[in-house]
């Protein structure tokens, strides 16, 4: 009867450890940092940081301490700033665009009035989604309040507290910018702070941040590129102030890449070697355990 008992003991440890990672406990959503601004210093490009942006690759600044991860990204895309900010916009799009968001919905809407947003530093919208995202086995359910400033192509979120998310803190920033020397290019900013809840393990964290961001901010460059393609395969158009611009150029090859429906799903990133090495000696653990176990009944 007691190698009974062991079974159902690993049996209920095993259903235990899988409801704790697939099933997040909400915590209470609360703002604790300062979004940081373009012209913040601690955005200040130095001559490595441009030397990575005109090398092509978006420059990178990343940190975490405990379970609260701050990054800062910077890109430059090759297309108009309206252009990229539409896309930004459009949130009902992003779980077709960011592997990683499962679905994204819209549920309410305040626009300003030329008065109130005057005096709330030129907002003019705010909008709140729901978002649902996975990684790995971990869901998160998020309640997001953005801010829409127009005029200066500023775009910030927060968790929406009258809603329980599952994460304790979130709070970013995407601004475009035109390009400094480019002409039809854009640079574009994004800052973050997410602070998660306690059932996160904190080495999770460690492994996945670096791809996890990658994943939140290369789309935009992506489909800001890709999308600005005109329908003649050998022209290239963008969005300017005087309507849609073509010309021929080097996209051609980049908008043949565009599955049918101008939908692009971007390919989940690796997490590198020592996830697996992780998951590997879990498991291994695992097996030792479940073999002395039984060892020990069959004497």
């Amino acid at each position: 009867m007691a190698k009974y008992y062991n079974l159902l003991y690993f049996a209920v440890l095993a259903c235990f450890l899988f409801c704790l990672v697939s099933t997040p406990r909400p915590c209470e959503g609360k703002v604790a940092y300062q979004v940081l601004v373009p012209n913040n210093p601690s955005i200040t490009l130095d001559p490595s940081a441009l030397q990575v942006l005109a090398d092509g690759k978006q420059y990178e600044n990343l940190k975490q301490n405990g379970r609260t991860v701050e990054a800062v990204v910077v890109q430059d895309v090759h297309a108009v700033p309206r252009s990229v900010w539409d896309i930004l916009l459009d949130f009902n799009s992003y779980s077709t665009r960011i592997p990683a968001v499962q679905t994204s919905k819209n549920y309410f809407l305040e626009e300003r009035t030329k008065q109130q947003h005057t005096r709330k530093k030129q907002l003019q919208q705010l909008m709140y989604t729901q978002m649902k995202i996975k990684i790995l086995l971990f869901n998160f359910n998020i309640f997001v309040r953005h801010e829409i400033f127009e005029d200066s192509m500023k775009l910030t979120w927060t968790l929406d507290t009258a809603n329980k998310s599952d994460l304790q803190n979130l709070d970013g920033m995407w601004h475009v910018t035109p390009h400094p020397t480019n002409s039809n290019w854009s640079r574009v900013y994004y800052s973050v702070t997410v602070s998660f809840c306690d059932w996160v393990p904190t080495i999770i964290l460690q492994l996945l941040k670096k791809p996890c961001l990658r994943m939140a901010t290369s789309w935009i460059k992506v489909y800001s590129e890709l999308l600005a393609a005109g329908p003649d395969p050998q022209t290239y158009c963008t969005w300017t102030e005087n309507g849609q611009q073509c010309s021929p150029n080097e996209m051609t090859s980049r908008r043949a890449a565009i599955p049918n429906g101008n939908t692009l799903l971007l390919e989940q990133p690796a997490v590198g070697i020592r996830r697996y090495i992780l998951v590997g000696l879990v498991l291994l653990l695992v097996l030792a355990n479940l073999y002395l176990c039984l060892e020990r009944m069959a004497t």
